[in-house]
């Protein structure tokens, strides 16, 4: 996320506020990353051709 505000990947932030700055929109862009990866994959593994994919191949997803 850092990268969408600054606009560049070599910056080097000289205050402490700079680092922190970039610390948070980079903890917030890995959430971001992992919230947006498990939505896609369990839209995935509700389509009903993976389902009928998942029972031909006899996966158990009684968990899912």
């Amino acid at each position: 996320m850092s990268l969408v505000f600054f606009g560049k990947g070599s910056l080097h932030p000289v205050t402490v506020m700079g680092n922190a700055i970039i610390i948070i929109l980079t903890i917030l862009g890995v959430i971001m990353h992992a919230a947006i990866i498990s939505y896609i994959l369990a839209f995935i593994l509700e389509l009903r051709i993976t389902k009928f994919i998942l029972r031909k191949s006899g996966w158990n997803h009684k968990n899912m």
